[in-house]
């Protein structure tokens, strides 16, 4: 049995990743030119800053899941039942209170989105041709 060292597992984790960063420029690229040919610049402009507001909302985790990752280490390596517990504990009441920020930033944001969109065009007001 062939023991693998952990720069070789870093180096294919690398490679991997690499790959798959290039798969999803390039699709990106060609799913987007086909968009703005099929569909017109007034919607996928739309889609993308509805797209960036909702990227916007999810900053409210602020990366508690991976604070809650680096934290339940010692104890699931050692069985802690009684830490884990704690610590699960505490990260429900967090994305409790960052689900409630979330609703409340985006009932805000609903408030304001005619002002954001007020210069697109209705969809039913263009002329999209059926894909």
């Amino acid at each position: 049995m062939v023991v693998e060292s952990r720069s070789h597992k870093n180096f294919l984790n690398a490679r991997t990743n690499l790959l798959f960063y290039f798969l999803v420029l390039v699709t990106t690229f060609f799913s987007r030119k086909i968009f703005l040919e099929k569909l017109g610049a007034d919607f996928v402009g739309m889609t993308s800053t509805l797209s960036n507001l909702l990227e916007l909302l999810n900053l409210a985790e602020l990366g508690v899941g991976s604070a809650v990752g680096y934290m339940l280490y010692k104890p699931l390596v050692g069985s802690n039942r009684g830490q884990i517990n704690e610590i699960i504990s505490v990260l429900g009441y967090v994305y409790r209170k960052i689900g409630l920020v979330i609703i409340a930033g985006a009932i805000i944001l609903a408030c304001f989105l005619p002002w954001i969109l007020k210069n697109v065009r209705s969809i039913t007001d263009s002329s999209i041709s059926p894909i």
